[in-house]
């Protein structure tokens, strides 16, 4: 059975007079697999250490695991943060790491966690400072999965990783996620090649909620036709078209509404909208007003 994991209402942190983010709503529970998406500065970062206890809010409700996250130890060590930049000191080696997280966390598996060296290909007699960049994210990767934590947050967690470890990560968030029923929220810049992972998406817009959907929900917003230029240009009118490319005598409109609207029109495939492009569309400031220009 599903447990409510995060619950936030009207959830703001303002600096000065900037709200990082603001009036923030949304629920999550348990064994799924959050997508949380935005533009650079949109708040992503800000709400994520809110929600670990790292920052408090400004004003707002934030229940984690029924409570406040906040200098709260029962509820501190079920959740584990990896962020962009760790904090952590460089000249400790990566075995020293793991003895810290041994007793940071109660679930941490020493088992997995070298299971988890050996498949990211690392020395844990290495120290920190001697390390790549990816060999870096992957020691943090290795952290919050074997922390297994039941809130597990991940931030622009593949920084210099090359695509065979990213998708050995990727296939470890699954397994995690359905055997375990832990909680991941991942964010990230890679959109088409993590989104086969996020049942839901949460995509914030400087600070706010732009919107929180079920992924394949979200991508019914929108779809492509695409044909003979005159076919699709025919198909196209009065429908809202974001984009068009054009390849000789071919086309490929990008599209906003129900596909329902399309459909049935002669000389046209239609396939579904990408997420990027969808969330491009959704979060580019200043393009709502020409969207129905064709």
């Amino acid at each position: 059975m599903k447990q409510t994991v995060i619950k936030t209402k009207e959830l703001s942190k303002i600096y000065g007079k900037k709200a990082a983010i603001e009036d923030f709503t949304i629920e999550l529970n348990s064994g799924k697999i959050y997508g949380l998406l935005g533009r650079n500065g949109a708040g992503k970062t800000t709400l994520l250490k809110m929600i670990s206890g790292l920052i408090i809010p400004t004003k707002g409700e934030l229940e984690v695991f029924g409570g406040n996250p906040f200098e709260n130890a029962e509820i501190s060590e079920k959740i584990c943060i990896v962020l962009e930049t760790q904090l952590w000191d460089t000249s400790k080696r990566i075995k020293n790491i793991f003895d810290i997280c041994a007793g940071v966390y109660p679930n941490w598996n020493k088992e997995y966690a070298e299971e988890l060296l050996k498949k990211f290909n690392l020395d844990k007699n290495k120290k920190i400072k001697q390390l790549s960049r990816g060999m870096t994210s992957s020691v943090f990767i290795i952290v919050g999965l074997a922390s297994k934590a039941p809130l597990t947050i991940f931030d622009e967690p593949t920084l210099g990783l090359d695509a065979a470890i990213r998708e050995m990560f990727y296939n470890e968030i699954i397994n995690e996620a359905q055997d375990n029923e832990r909680t991941f929220i991942l964010s990230t810049h890679l959109i088409e090649e993590v989104h086969r992972l996020f049942e839901e998406v949460i995509i914030v817009d400087d600070g706010k909620l732009k919107t929180f959907k079920p992924l394949e929900e979200l991508r019914q917003g929108g779809y492509y036709i695409s044909g003979k230029e005159q076919d699709v240009a025919a198909a196209a009118i009065g429908l809202n078209v974001i984009e068009k490319q054009k390849l000789g005598s071919l086309a490929v409109y990008t599209i906003m509404g129900d596909k329902k609207d399309a459909m049935g029109k002669p000389g046209i495939d239609i396939e579904p909208i990408s997420l990027q492009k969808l969330f491009v569309h959704m979060t580019e400031h200043g393009k709502e007003d020409n969207a129905n220009e064709n």
